[in-house]
């Protein structure tokens, strides 16, 4: 056990809270036995305080295996403390890509499941656990349950966006999806206002990712004035000989 400052992804606020590392099952068993809070922490990407607990804050990264992937189905079994970064970089030379990633690659999965976070593709695809199978969670009980779509449905659908709230992840079946390279063709376009930032997003639907950076700042007519950045991943044949 140690005390360290943590912090979410803001910086605040920053708490000194007491920190065990993931020790296996037996540990964590024991940890719930001494009642009292805990939280999961994952990388620590969270908005505000949603993974800090003063009196004990549960550190995962160290649980960080990646498991059995199945390459017909892209069925892909990893520990809770797998960053986003390690699943991208073991499988997309492979040829998947996880089909919804937030604004960094540097998030654990445990993390990104426990928040159900969105990606530039949220229209297309919804949030990361619309791609999930099954999970393995420790219960503030102590018991180890398996949960997923046909077993314990709504312990599954509870811990989706459940923040940590339900018990402890431990691990996850992810379903990837297949990719022929690794790059984006994106556009970047200037909306004058809100209408027309709302009518180029409506526009560009067929476009697997978008997103839209508005400006509230503004007056008057520009008010809600807006960049508005579409994408799609690029085929092999599209790619140009100099990259």
């Amino acid at each position: 056990m140690t005390r360290e400052r943590l912090s979410g992804w803001g910086g605040y606020p920053a708490l000194d809270c007491r920190v065990e590392r993931f020790r296996g099952v037996r540990s964590l068993q024991r940890l719930f036995a001494d009642g009292g809070a805990l939280i999961a922490r994952g990388a620590g990407h969270a908005y505000s305080d949603a993974a800090l607990n003063s009196g004990l804050t549960l550190s995962m990264l160290e649980h960080d295996r990646i498991g059995a992937f199945d390459p017909k189905s892209g069925l892909l079994d990893c520990e809770a403390g797998v960053l986003l970064a390690d699943i991208v970089r073991a499988f997309v030379p492979r040829g998947w890509f996880p089909p919804v990633v937030p604004g960094t690659r540097f998030a654990t999965v445990g993390g990104v499941i426990a928040a159900d976070v969105h990606g530039r593709n949220h229209p297309a695809r919804g949030s990361f656990g619309a791609h999930v199978e099954s999970l393995v969670l420790a219960t503030p009980d102590g018991e180890i349950r398996e949960c997923g779509r046909a077993s314990r449905p709504d312990l599954f659908r509870a811990t989706l966006g459940g923040m940590g709230l339900t018990g402890v992840i431990l691990s996850a079946r992810l379903r990837l999806e297949p990719v022929e390279t690794a790059y984006i063709a994106e556009e970047t376009l200037a909306a004058r206002g809100l209408d027309e930032a709302l009518a180029l997003f409506e526009a560009s639907a067929s476009w697997p990712y978008r997103t839209v950076w508005l400006d509230w700042a503004a007056r008057g007519a520009a008010f809600g004035r807006a960049l508005v950045t579409r994408g799609r991943p690029l085929a092999r044949a599209a790619l140009p000989e100099r990259l």
